[in-house]
C-alpha cells in the first residue's frame, strides 16, 4: 500500500468514527513517513520518531512531549497549540509549517530550519535554538525567556511584541529583522550581524534594535532624503484637545498637509511620563517647527519646560483660543527669541487663514534670520 492509500484509509477511519484522542506514547515510530496524515490530538510523549517524515500532516494539539524527533521531516505541517516540550528537535526540519501557540518550552531545536513558517505566540522559554535557520519566520508575541538562540539566522524573522528577557542571541545574522516593541531586558546580543551576503562589507552590532538603525545609515542611499523630508516637512504638533476642539486639530493638520508639511500629533488628555517627554523632545529635535497650543494647557506646561531652555534650534509657535488666557507660568518662555508670539485665534475659520501668514511665514522669516 503506497502512502497516499494508507494517509487516505487512516484520515477516513478517524473521521468516521469521531476518533479525537489516540495514545501512542512511549513507542519506536522512528524512521516512519506519514505524509498528509491527520494526527491532530495524538499524544506522542516519549515516543521516538527520529528521521520520521510527516510532511503536510496535521498535528493540531498533538502532544509530542520528550519526544526524540531529531532528524525529522515536519515541513508544511499544520496545526497549533502543539506541545513540543522537552523534545530533542535537533537537526529538524519544520519549513513552511503553521503552529501558533505551541509549547516549545525547554525543547531543544538546534541546527533545524524553520524558514517561512508561522510560529507566532509560541512558548520558546529556556529553548535551545542554537545554529536554526529562522529565515523569515513569523515569532510575533511568541516567549523566549532565557532562550539560547545563538549563531542562527534571523534574517527577515518578525519578532515584534517577543519577549527576550535573558535571552541569548550572540552571533546571529538579524539582517532584515522586525524587532518593534520587544522585551529585551538582560538581553545577551554579542556580535550581531546586520549585513546580507551580497554586501561588501560586513556590519556588527551588540544591540538589536540599533542595529536596524545603523544598517539604515549605512547602506539606505534614499537616507539622506529621508532626513530631510523630517527635518523640512515634519511638524510636531502639541495640545490637548478636548472633543469641542478636536475638529480644530483635525482641520489644521489638513490645512499644514495643503502646505507640504506632514504633521506628527500628540493630544494630552492627562499627565505625561518622563519617557513621552524624552521622544516628544527628539522628534521636536528632528521637526521644522513646533505649533504647542496652550489653550486649556495641562501637560503642556511641562513639555515645553523640557523643550525650550537648552533647545534654541527648537522653532515653537504657540497658538491660542481667543479669550482662555495664557498658563501663569508662559510669561516666562516669551523672552526667548525661539519662541514666537502667541497667535490667538477667534475660531477655527480665523485659525485656518493664518496658517499661512502667521505660522509658516513667521517660522521661515526666523530660520532665515539664523542663517
Amino acid at each position: 500500500m503506497d502512502d497516499d492509500q494508507g494517509a487516505t484509509k487512516w484520515n477516513s477511519w478517524r473521521s468516521i468514527e469521531n476518533i479525537k484522542r489516540i495514545d501512542l506514547s512511549k513507542q519506536d515510530l522512528s524512521g516512519l513517513t506519514l505524509l498528509r496524515y491527520n494526527l491532530a490530538g495524538i499524544d506522542f510523549s516519549d515516543s521516538d520518531l527520529r528521521e520520521t517524515v510527516l510532511i503536510e500532516s496535521i498535528l493540531l494539539q498533538s502532544d509530542f512531549s520528550r519526544c526524540i524527533l531529531h532528524d525529522a521531516n515536519l515541513s508544511l505541517t499544520q496545526g497549533g497549540e502543539a506541545i513540543f516540550r522537552q523534545a530533542n528537535m535537533s537537526r529538524v526540519n519544520l519549513n513552511f509549517s503553521i503552529h501558533p501557540n505551541s509549547d516549545f518550552r525547554n525543547a531543544i531545536i538546534s541546527d533545524s530550519s524553520c524558514t517561512s513558517s508561522l510560529l507566532n505566540n509560541c512558548d520558546f522559554t529556556e529553548c535551545d535554538l542554537n545554529n536554526s535557520n529562522l529565515i523569515c519566520c513569523n515569532l510575533t508575541g511568541s516567549n523566549f525567556y532565557r532562550a539560547q538562540i545563538q549563531n542562527a539566522h534571523l534574517v527577515g524573522a518578525n519578532l515584534t511584541n517577543s519577549n527576550l528577557e535573558l535571552a541569548n542571541i550572540s552571533g546571529s545574522n538579524i539582517f532584515g529583522i522586525s524587532a518593534w516593541n520587544i522585551i529585551s531586558n538582560g538581553l545577551i546580543q554579542k556580535d550581531l550581524r546586520i549585513t546580507n551576503d551580497k554586501d561588501e562589507f560586513i556590519l556588527t552590532v551588540d544591540d538589536v534594535e540599533v542595529g536596524q538603525f545603523i544598517y539604515l545609515m549605512s547602506t539606505n542611499s534614499n537616507l539622506k532624503r529621508i532626513i530631510d523630508t523630517i527635518t523640512s516637512k515634519v511638524v510636531l504638533i502639541l495640545g490637548r484637545f478636548t472633543k469641542d476642539m478636536k475638529p480644530i486639530l483635525d482641520s489644521l493638520k489638513i490645512k499644514l498637509r495643503e502646505h507640504g508639511y506632514i504633521s506628527v500629533v500628540f493630544d494630552f488628555e492627562g499627565p505625561t511620563s518622563r519617557s513621552l517627554t524624552e521622544t516628544i523632545g527628539l522628534l521636536g529635535r528632528m521637526s521644522k517647527f513646533i505649533i504647542a497650543d496652550i489653550t486649556d494647557a495641562k501637560s503642556i506646561p511641562q513639555e515645553l519646560s523640557e523643550l525650550i531652555p537648552n533647545n534654541p534650534s527648537l522653532v515653537i509657535k504657540p497658538i491660542l483660543l481667543s479669550g482662555k488666557g495664557e498658563y501663569s507660568m508662559f510669561e516666562h518662555w516669551k523672552p526667548y527669541p525661539w519662541v514666537l508670539p502667541v497667535l490667538e485665534y477667534e475660531s477655527e475659520h480665523e485659525l485656518l487663514s493664518k496658517v499661512n501668514s502667521d505660522i509658516i511665514l513667521k517660522v521661515q522669516e526666523y530660520l532665515d534670520s539664523k542663517l
